[in-house]
């Protein structure tokens, strides 16, 4: 049965600590209004405090408030049913309070009253720290709470007891619930006890709305923090929480209550899109795709291109579940709040068109073809527009571009990298000459137009090859590199360096891959495929010693150099084959607590895994760009090693709108179990 309601309470899987949404979460949360699933709004703080940002969400037509006292039409701000409790509750609740030293909140009308003593200090209560501020903000002082509520007794919509110790709280819950059946009690929150009229809570107030809008329980998806909101599990039904979540939504409840990501809302809001209707979900016609990108169709990059993105993460989870679920649970995928323009990393190739004179573009895949590209949605603006600038100067300055069936030509690529950080801007001429004409000249006026530039680079390919740097190259203006920083330390980067494109997502991605490493600052690392050393140094403050080996002698230079930089002086980097390394370090007793393997997208070699098998590391952390060649080193590690278990893998979107996908799994060796060498009398 499809899912037609939505039902979320706002819990930290939907809102971040300042009560913000995030950016996914937004727009999930859109994306489903959009087709045509009515959301409905759960939440045990009053109505108007109900946070903005929800309520700036078009669309979003219902609330249940005050721990399920009072429903209310979201854009007319009417109450539609309200819930009281009743005055012989109230007033048994009271005196079995009496005896505890506790504070009181009392609900009326949708406004929160308190007492001074909370409201200064909620901390002292078990408000967590970043709460104070609201707490401040939404509550209505009144210095003598106890006989408030007494005068209001018959007005109330909910109260709240605020203990100060989880012991004391956890005994006077259970003497009131033995004490009267009149009131509906939860505790989502440490020392709080929530106290609500036995008809009101969440569960009554969704199943009002879905009468309402004459929908069944099953068609009903709902979403709150089942690991601590207490009433979610044991009171809700309706679908809501994982535990009781109806079958067809029970993987996306599973994502929202399991996994407490910022965007743990749109995780299970994709999956419900997913299982919606074909004739719900609004798909790029094909002038709209054009639209987005011209180049669309012939680029063949962007294979997501016109895809929702909650629907390109939601397509990137089940690949990975796919093909490596069956080697341990797979946590949801890192997505982006902003999946355009992350490439720091551009790259232009030069052809010549009778009709257009010099293009600027990209090889059609599988071709060597040049489809036109001025801007692209996935590429830095910054670097677009100098590329395009190029391509101008060229003209003007009459560069031929290199043509690749007669070996004519001189200008054949330009690679533009940028920093993140820094915003330095590296831009390197390929040419098939070490000869630029009016090289000073053409300096000169594309650094008048692009100030921002910091290096300009020649470097020279002058074979017939599809590489597209060459081993020669000639600093023309500027250091020859740039510098960016990343997981705080400061990285040099140059022509030639492996540095990945997506500096968000790679801040991410690494700080996943040194928190699965468990550092405690004794250990000694290896950072194998180390390149020019960024995950290393990252890790360096972490672990006692750390050795980065690398093949490429130009990227351990850089590595050594950014050690220096970052006085990382627990660092030492190898030029050296690191299965071979590792072979000998095994060879020489030498004992290794964690490895971090970042192979190229073929993957690792069996070599290269027998000598991590041999050096028996604690922890091996494996971050993978493709996902099919690692489940096959997986696979041959854990049939090799079979005290090597998979304890964890959480994919990241490193390449919004195309289908690749990077994975950063930790690997634990087990412990032998000792065996009971006790002596055994024989019978």
């Amino acid at each position: 049965m499809a899912i037609k309601c939505i039902a979320i309470d706002l819990d930290r899987t939907t809102l971040d600590k300042e009560g913000k949404l995030s950016t996914g979460n937004r727009k999930a949360l859109e994306a489903v209004i959009a087709a045509g699933v009515p959301v409905i709004v759960a939440s045990g703080r009053s109505f108007t405090a109900l946070p903005k940002d929800i309520l700036s969400v078009p669309g979003i037509e219902y609330a249940v408030t005050c721990n399920g006292a009072a429903m209310y039409h979201l854009p007319s701000g009417r109450c539609l049913k309200r819930f009281r409790m009743s005055e012989t509750a109230v007033l048994k609740v009271m005196q079995i309070a009496a005896a505890y030293d506790v504070t009181y909140e009392a609900f009326i009308d949708g406004v929160a009253y308190a007492g001074r003593e909370y409201i200064e200090d909620p901390v002292r209560f078990g408000a967590i720290p970043e709460a104070v501020s609201y707490v401040q903000a939404t509550r209505t002082l009144q210095d003598d709470i106890v006989s408030f509520i007494y005068e209001n007794k018959a007005r109330l919509d909910s109260m709240d007891i605020i203990v100060k110790e989880e012991r004391t709280k956890e005994k006077l819950w259970r003497e009131i619930q033995e004490t009267t059946d009149e009131v509906y009690i939860t505790s989502s929150i440490k020392q709080l006890i929530e106290i609500s009229d036995k008809h009101c809570g969440k569960k009554s107030g969704v199943a009002f709305f879905l009468r309402e809008l004459h929908l069944k329980r099953e068609e009903l998806a709902a979403f709150g923090d089942a690991d601590n909101d207490i009433d979610m599990l044991r009171y809700a039904g309706c679908g809501i929480a994982m535990e009781n979540a109806s079958p067809n939504c029970k993987s996306a409840a599973d994502f929202v209550t399991r996994h407490h990501d910022k965007d743990g809302l749109a995780y299970g809001l994709t999956e419900i899109l997913h299982l919606l209707p074909d004739d719900k979900q609004k798909k790029k016609k094909p002038e709209e795709l054009e639209k987005l990108c011209p180049a669309a169709k012939k680029c063949g990059g962007c294979r997501y291109m016109g895809v929702t993105y909650q629907e390109q993460l939601h397509k990137k989870q089940k690949q990975v579940e796919r093909l490596l679920g069956r080697y341990g649970r797979i946590k949801p995928i890192v997505g982006m709040e902003n999946p355009m323009h992350y490439r720091n990393k551009v790259h232009a190739v030069f052809a010549f068109d009778k009709k257009q004179g010099i293009l600027s573009g990209i090889y059609q895949e599988g071709t060597h073809q040049v489809v036109p590209v001025e801007t692209c949605l996935i590429e830095n603006e910054q670097a677009d527009r100098i590329i395009q600038t190029v391509k101008r100067l060229a003209k003007s300055f009459k560069y031929k571009a290199y043509n690749e069936d007669t070996g004519y030509g001189l200008l054949r690529h330009v690679l533009i990298r940028t920093g993140y950080h820094s915003k330095e801007v590296m831009v390197v001429l390929v040419l098939s000459s070490p000869i630029l004409p009016s090289k000073n000249h053409f300096v000169k006026e594309l650094c008048k137009l692009h100030p921002e530039i910091t290096t300009i680079v020649v470097n020279v390919n002058d074979k017939k090859t599809s590489m597209v740097l060459g081993d020669k190259q000639q600093v023309i203006y500027g250091k020859g590199y740039i510098e960016d920083s990343l997981c705080e330390k400061v990285f040099k980067i140059s022509p030639k360096s492996f540095y990945q494109v997506n500096p968000v997502q790679t801040e991410k991605l690494y700080g996943q891959a040194i928190s699965y490493a468990g550092l405690t600052g004794k250990e000694v690392v290896i950072d194998a495929y180390c390149g020019i050393g960024t995950i290393g140094i990252a890790a360096s403050d972490k672990a006692g010693k750390v050795i980065g080996v690398e093949l490429n002698t130009d990227a351990v230079k850089d590595a050594v150099s950014n050690a220096r930089r970052n006085g990382a002086k627990n660092v030492d980097f190898y030029q050296n084959d690191a299965g071979k390394f590792m072979l000998q370090l095994a060879a020489a007793k030498e004992k290794i607590d964690v490895v971090f393997m970042d192979p190229p997208r073929s993957g690792s070699s069996e070599e290269f895994l027998d000598a991590v098998i041999a050096l028996k590391p604690s922890q091996i952390v494996y971050i993978s760009c493709n996902p099919e060649t690692m489940a096959r080193d997986l696979q041959y590690l854990s049939k090799k090693e079979k005290r090597y278990k998979i304890e964890a893998l959480t994919p990241f979107d490193m390449f919004p709108y195309t289908e690749c996908i990077e994975v950063c799994g930790l690997i634990r060796l087990q412990q032998e179990k000792r065996k009971d060498c006790g002596n055994k009398k024989r019978k």
